[in-house]
């Protein structure tokens, strides 16, 4: 793997697990936005270890691509969610995730 997929990948984990620490802390804005889009309260644990799963695979060679699959599903489940309830300005770090999870998998498979 090059010096720009390292990277990718890196400021991948780095984002999941900022954000799945955020999850699970829950500070009020993130518990707001539960409640604000209808979710129970208790689904931010479930996001919040499923981020830091999805950073713990991509860390793991072996298991990379399912974590950045697994990321790459959060992520759509976040952008759908904000797009959906018309919070614009939130969508923008899920979709530019996404958008850098599928150049690192396309990287990844051209090798």
């Amino acid at each position: 793997m090059g010096y720009f997929s390292d990277g990718l990948i890196w400021l991948l984990i780095a984002f999941f697990v900022l954000g799945g620490f955020a999850n699970l802390v829950g500070p009020q804005g993130i518990r707001d936005g539960y409640i604000r889009w209808g979710y129970p309260i208790w689904l931010r644990f479930v996001v919040g270890i499923l981020e830091i799963a999805s950073a713990a695979l991509m860390a793991t060679v072996p298991c990379r691509l399912g974590g950045l699959v697994l990321g790459a599903l959060i992520m759509v489940a976040a952008a759908a969610t904000v797009i959906y309830h018309r919070e614009w300005s939130h969508a923008a770090p899920a979709s530019i995730a996404l958008a850098l999870i599928v150049l690192t998998i396309v990287s990844l498979l051209a090798g």
